[in-house]
């Protein structure tokens, strides 16, 4: 059976070590040299002043995200590795939330979300929709800075409080600001979203979601049941209650509100509750379900073989993202000794 294009990642993985921030050694050094030649023979030099992003505080080395823009100028599109510049009217993008961190592989999640639709050749959208991280008082600088790095457009919202079930929570950090994720809605500069909870691992292109024929109903609201459980089958069948981890929705200020005003349902599940109670297919504005395909899950025989084969993925994909942005870091530097 083939891979699925999402599926959700099993607790705990164990990340590569490997970073980005590799220290220079001969052979770095070496490479980097080379690949200044090359930029020499391949491009017309000329100044570029390189556009450094809000991550290094006032830092003269560009960042990763700064050298990104550079190498993928209109003047070298077919740079190995580079994705297309985000355009200014995309009006689409995927969403991600991040506020609490009980665990720091959430974070990686997030960044082989972000690697995978706006630079991996194997999964990257066609078109430059942007990747919206919606943040917090709570979220930490320091994710906040390495997604920006990475190409991410970082958003903040209040905290939503006063919802039911809040005094539930206890010390349950990955749950405290649940009800937060609702803020997607107000996120009105642009015409729809897709959220993605950052335990799903994109496997394959995905960018046809946006044209699913049920993509945008009236209600403003598309997504897939929730199997309620591992033991399912496949594709997922449509049982009426959605899963608020793969959202594709209509951005309204009006829906928003109205869902925070929303009281008369089952707290169990939190906001997915509260967005199954408000987008009922028994009331006023009942979300559509979007073909199966885009979040199947590949259930095994045994729990064993399905951490195995999810880990051997997360693994093979953290190899690949760490390694796009050693050659974009290293590219960068050449280019820059080449035009200092």
């Amino acid at each position: 059976m083939g891979l699925p294009f999402i599926h959700p990642l099993p607790p705990p993985l164990q990340a590569p070590t490997a970073s980005w921030r590799s220290k220079l050694t001969p052979s770095n050094i070496a490479f980097a040299v080379a690949a200044g030649v090359m930029c020499l023979m391949l491009l017309t030099v000329h100044h570029v002043e390189l556009r450094t992003s809000h991550a290094n505080h006032g830092s003269h080395t560009p960042s990763k995200s700064a050298v990104y823009t550079s190498l993928c100028s209109e003047h070298n599109p077919n740079l190995v590795g580079c994705s297309p510049a985000p355009s200014p009217h995309t009006k689409e993008a995927y969403v991600s939330f991040v506020s609490m961190i009980a665990d720091p592989h959430y974070v990686d999640a997030m960044r082989l979300q972000l690697f995978a639709v706006r630079h991996d050749p194997l999964t990257r959208d066609p078109t430059p929709r942007d990747f919206v991280v919606l943040t917090t008082k709570h979220t930490p600088e320091w994710v906040k800075a390495e997604l920006a790095a990475e190409g991410a457009v970082i958003r903040y919202t209040d905290i939503i409080e006063g919802m039911p079930g809040e005094d539930t929570v206890g010390g349950r950090l990955n749950y405290r600001d649940m009800y937060t994720k609702l803020a997607i809605w107000n996120l009105t500069d642009y015409d729809r979203v897709l959220y993605l909870d950052a335990d799903i691992l994109i496997s394959k292109p995905m960018y046809e979601i946006w044209d699913d024929p049920n993509s945008d109903p009236p209600s403003g609201l598309a997504g897939l049941s929730d199997p309620m459980g591992q033991d399912h089958e496949i594709p997922i069948p449509d049982n009426g209650y959605i899963n608020a981890g793969l959202l594709l929705l209509r951005l309204s200020n009006v829906t928003f509100k109205r869902l925070v005003e929303t009281r008369d349902f089952d707290y169990g599940l939190f906001e997915q509750n509260l967005i199954n109670t408000y987008f009922s297919r028994d009331g006023p504005h009942p979300w559509a379900s979007l073909d199966p395909k885009f979040h199947e899950k590949f259930w095994q025989d045994t729990r064993s073989d399905l951490d195995r084969e999810l880990t051997e993925l997360w693994n093979q994909r953290m190899g690949r993202m760490e390694g796009y942005y050693e050659r974009m870091e290293y590219a960068g530097r050449a280019k820059r000794l080449v035009i200092m």
